[in-house]
């Protein structure tokens, strides 16, 4: 995309080290000594490694951002509603089912539906859903919180048996780090879509840092 604020994660195949492989670090007299262990995300992860240590790590926002790098999903991130449409356009085609997750009052959802084959838009707020389903009689809108996963789940399974092939999520995008890789986590664990595009002031400065 054009847009110097949208950001794509680049699509890896990393080849990482599990959890628990000891680093070694060799000083000049070739004596090996402890330095850490390797989580699976990539990073070195210091000290004693104790299970609080490690729970830590795996809770930061450090380890969720280098878990998306690995995933090998594309994961485009976009600060402005304007960049996230314009993803829809440029990424979405007709054999794409697509989950908008925060749907809000449909307009997304509507650009969406232009390219894809089936859209389906979920939104928390009742009066939010009320009217999407007014504005867009044509389009399917669910009312639950995403962060529901046996909702999520149901869902994904009463599409089977297709699939969504991509997911959309914009629940706030001046919502915390922590919050979006959250969501973007349970995404990827129930869903497992070939690429998420969220709409996150924090997300798109992360991808660019």
């Amino acid at each position: 995309m054009s847009s110097r604020h949208a950001y794509t994660l680049p699509v890896t195949s990393a080849n990482y080290v599990p959890l628990g492989t000891r680093v070694l670090s060799f000083g000049s007299r070739l004596a090996c000594r402890s330095v850490g262990i390797v989580c699976e995300c990539g990073a070195i992860i210091q000290g004693k490694c104790t299970p609080e240590e490690i729970e830590r790590h795996r809770a930061s926002n450090r380890h969720q951002r280098n878990m998306l790098r690995h995933s090998g999903k594309e994961v485009v991130a976009c600060e402005e509603v304007s960049e996230y449409r314009d993803a829809a356009l440029a990424l979405v085609n007709s054999n794409d089912v697509v989950l908008e997750v925060g749907s809000h009052v449909g307009g997304t959802t509507k650009v969406i539906a232009t390219m894809a084959g089936r859209v389906v838009g979920v939104d928390q707020q009742p009066e939010l859903v009320a009217q999407a389903r007014e504005n867009h009689p044509e389009i399917q809108f669910e009312n639950f919180d995403a962060f529901d996963s046996t909702k999520l789940m149901a869902l994904t399974k009463s599409l089977q048996p297709q699939r969504f092939t991509k997911v959309f999520i914009d629940i706030s995008g001046s919502r915390d780090l922590a919050t979006v890789f959250r969501m973007m986590d349970l995404v990827d664990k129930i869903i497992g879509p070939d690429a998420m595009v969220v709409k996150s002031q924090a997300a798109a400065v992360s991808v660019h840092a």
